[in-house]
């Protein structure tokens, strides 16, 4: 999923927040399904595993009826804005096996839709169920998540009765964008599939020169191919200027290759060049690393899938993070008003930061906080203060996660440096949509201070 929007330009990624699809609901059950449609509509081929990265359980830990909520007491899981198909036969077996010991006819109810036209497949064919019930909090949280990926709620009302279905519209508000989606999303495909038909291709013309005729029919030899050195190729981007970035340090650590390096030229392209290839098709586990100085340094794990006839291995491209004069936006760390506690959604971002923190080791930085532009008159600071203490909050989660305090710096920045412009709030069509937009002024953001051997140019 993120390969695909880094394959856009950093001013498309930009277009994102103000929607390329809008959804408009009645009854929130129905608004989550028609968020759930608007997402498939901009990524149809995504996975299910993508899907759940994108829609992490934690956006809506718990069902808004908990008497038909057979996540309790049947299991600890969280409730989930999605779940895959399988669901059904979990319930199924947990009823059969409650029937088995009580006696009574059902004891777990579906709380997802079913119904036909309610239900998605991924690009991988894993059956979609979306929840049907959430709490009002967590579905302002969710609109203000699923923003960030394109997919804008410009209008929710409540369900107005009458014994009817509410219902859910996703029109398409950015056309241009949507297709630069789906160029970027078949981009994401098309590799792959030209790779396995030339693998395809080289397998029917082996067959074809290596068939025995005449007497060698009568003495087959299994032929081997011989080893051939292994080479593994990429493109290395900025982050920002989308630019091709020379003279990157490639790392690769595979399973029985040890350690190669290579460095981007001109056109951000690299070449490792292994030791030697299996003799059959096999699969490699390996560990890329990029570095160039001025750029947060960028660790991955990757299985690579080795042709030993043709070992010419492809990946695709990354994006470094450059960090000189510029503050990088930490995603989804956003905070209710008037508040400075994390919420599970900022503590599963914060896990990305600290990663980030331990793969560029001897970083310094500052964590900054925001608020939105209302005045917080609880606090005695005001903003100032109220920005200070979320900053803290971020610090003290890195903290316990064993990140060592010298190289975190607090800072509380008020309502300077909004992400959305007063303009802009002000145009909102509806007191939501300008809620949404001042819950992401409320976020938190960091700058490098130092870095003792990652230097800038």
């Amino acid at each position: 999923m993120i390969r695909v929007l880094e394959r856009l330009s950093p001013a498309d990624r930009r277009k994102l927040e103000a929607g390329v699809v809008e959804v408009t609901g009645e009854a929130k059950n129905r608004t989550i399904l028609g968020i759930v449609a608007g997402i498939m509509k901009l990524y149809p081929n995504i996975t299910f595993a993508e899907l759940k990265e994108l829609l992490p359980d934690s956006l809506n830990p718990k069902s808004t009826n908990r008497t038909t909520n057979f996540f309790h007491p049947y299991t600890d899981r969280p409730y989930g804005v999605v779940q895959p198909g399988t669901i059904r036969m979990e319930i199924a077996e947990a009823n059969r096996l409650k029937q088995a010991e009580t006696g009574a006819e059902e004891h777990y109810k579906m709380v997802h839709f079913t119904g036909e036209g309610e239900t998605f497949r991924t690009g991988d064919g894993v059956e979609v169920l979306v929840a049907n019930g959430i709490e009002d909090a967590d579905l302002q949280r969710l609109i203000q998540h699923v923003a960030r990926y394109g997919v804008r709620v410009v209008e929710f009302a409540p369900y107005r009765g009458g014994g009817k279905k509410g219902f859910y519209n996703v029109t398409v508000v950015d056309p241009a964008l949507l297709k630069k989606l789906e160029v970027a999303t078949a981009s994401k495909w098309l590799f792959p599939a030209v790779i396995v038909l030339i693998l395809l291709f080289l397998l029917a013309a082996l067959v074809f020169f290596l068939r025995p005729t005449g007497e060698e029919a009568a003495a087959v030899v299994p032929v081997i191919p011989a080893h051939k050195s292994l080479r593994i190729s990429g493109t290395i981007f900025d982050k920002v200027t989308g630019d091709p970035l020379t003279g990157v340090r490639v790392g690769l650590r595979a399973d029985r290759m040890g350690t190669l390096a290579a460095t981007t030229d001109e056109a951000g392209v690299y070449f490792v060049d292994g030791k030697s290839a299996p003799n059959v098709i096999d699969t490699l586990n390996a560990m890329l690393s990029f570095s160039k100085d001025g750029y947060l340094v960028l660790e991955e794990e990757v299985s690579l899938v080795v042709n030993g006839t043709a070992p010419m291995v492809q990946l695709g491209a990354y994006y470094l993070e450059p960090y000189v004069d510029r503050a990088i936006q930490l995603p989804h760390i956003v905070y209710a008003k008037d508040r400075y506690e994390l919420t599970p959604e900022a503590r599963d971002s914060l896990e990305a930061f600290y990663q980030v923190l331990v793969d560029n080791p001897t970083l310094m930085v500052e964590v900054r906080s925001h608020t939105d532009a209302r005045p917080a008159p609880q606090f005695k600071g005001g903003n100032a203060e109220l920005s200070k203490k979320r900053a803290e909050s971020c610090v003290a989660y890195l903290v316990e996660r064993g990140i060592d305090p010298a190289r975190l710096v607090a800072i509380g920045m008020g309502s300077d440096e909004p992400l959305i412009p007063m303009d802009s709030i002000k145009r909102a069509r509806s007191a939501e949509e300008k809620e949404r937009l001042y819950a992401l002024n409320r976020r938190s953001d960091f700058r490098v201070l130092d870095n003792d051997t990652l230097r800038p140019q």
